[in-house]
């Protein structure tokens, strides 16, 4: 028996006919559920805490599934025996393979934005995720609207830094 812990994490693999990189990020809500949340890195990179939330999500055994009615996809995969890979189809208007790998401290594709991320809690269940592109000069602090996560700065933050600390 496979439990949701065993599949939560990032997956990583490439939708081999568009040559476009997927992150699948698995976790599990505190009604023990399963929530999934994809992000095309090539699509959109700038903005790498950007993604689209699954509808559903479930690990029946060692079949895992997803949808996304927004965009009309669904992924339908296999756990391999070790936990560290699936194997399954992408399908979007065509059925194309799309073979996930858990990411690794040292495999995860990575942002290239030159800055730290952290989170920093707020209040109960309330956590703000906070970016350091480093600078000197008065303090800064941009803040992500209309949906974005604070990764939309990626490209105008390193610009601001000879002028302002920023965060």
């Amino acid at each position: 028996t496979l439990y949701a812990q065993e599949i939560t994490g990032d997956w990583q693999g490439t939708l081999k006919a568009r040559e476009m990189r997927m992150i699948v990020r698995v976790s599990k809500q505190l009604d023990a559920s399963l929530q999934v949340r994809i992000q095309r890195i090539d699509e959109n990179p700038a903005d790498w805490g950007s993604g689209t939330l699954a509808n559903s999500a479930t690990l029946e055994g060692s079949n895992f599934k997803f949808t996304v009615d927004s965009v009309k996809v669904s992924y339908e995969g296999k756990l391999g025996a070790d936990g560290n890979s699936i194997t399954g189809t992408w399908t979007q208007d065509s059925s194309l393979p799309l073979d996930l790998q858990r990411a690794t401290k040292e495999t995860a594709w990575r942002d290239p934005a030159p800055h730290t991320d952290q989170f920093v809690t707020v209040d109960k269940d309330v956590s703000l995720e906070v970016l350091d592109w480093g600078g000197s000069g008065r303090p800064l602090v941009l803040l992500a609207g209309l949906g974005n996560s604070p990764h939309i700065f990626d490209r105008v933050g390193p610009k601001l830094t000879n002028q302002f600390q920023l965060f």
